[in-house]
Formats: C-alpha cells, sequence, structure tokens
C-alpha cells in the first residue's frame, strides 16, 4: 500500500490547517484514528476533528497509551462524552 500523502506532526494534534484543507478539498467527511496515546494525540486530533465538523471514529483496539490501560481507558471515556459513544469502535 502507498500513501497519497505524508505530513510530519510535532504537535498533539495532526489536525493541522494543511490537513484540515486537504480533506476538505477532497470532500472527506470521516476520519478514523489510531495511534499511540489514546490520552494525549488521539484525544486531542479527536477533539479537533469533531469541532471542524469532520466526524472522527476512533478504532479503540488500534490505540494505546504509554500512561498504561488507565491511562487509555480514562480517554476513551472523555471521548465518549464529548464525541459520542457511537464514535468510538472496539
Amino acid at each position: 500500500m502507498k500513501a497519497d500523502f505524508v505530513i510530519e506532526k510535532n504537535t498533539y494534534t495532526a489536525c493541522t490547517d494543511d490537513i484540515v484543507g486537504i480533506l476538505r478539498e477532497m470532500k472527506i467527511e470521516e476520519v478514523y484514528l489510531v495511534g499511540i496515546d489514546t490520552d494525549c494525540c488521539v484525544l486531542k486530533t479527536t477533539i479537533d476533528l469533531f469541532e471542524r465538523n469532520i466526524r472522527p471514529i476512533v478504532i479503540s483496539s488500534c490505540c494505546t497509551s504509554n500512561g498504561g490501560l488507565e491511562s487509555h481507558i480514562a480517554a476513551l471515556r472523555v471521548l465518549e462524552r464529548t464525541i459520542g459513544k457511537e464514535q468510538i469502535v472496539f
């Protein structure tokens, strides 16, 4: 598989103006998220997408946290409250 875009990230969020511009240009309305540090980068990116009216779907079984399972689960609970339980799949 070949990536169409590679954008380096040096902040918690991957939802940069460049990314949002690409998503809007391509008329993408839904983004699936996976990653390390559910309680930091995944959480921040997910909420940033949600606030820009781009539907985030978190695939929780493909996320984890350096803070351990407790941090991972806590982040998922926060996301359930902020973006909705139906936005998190296992």
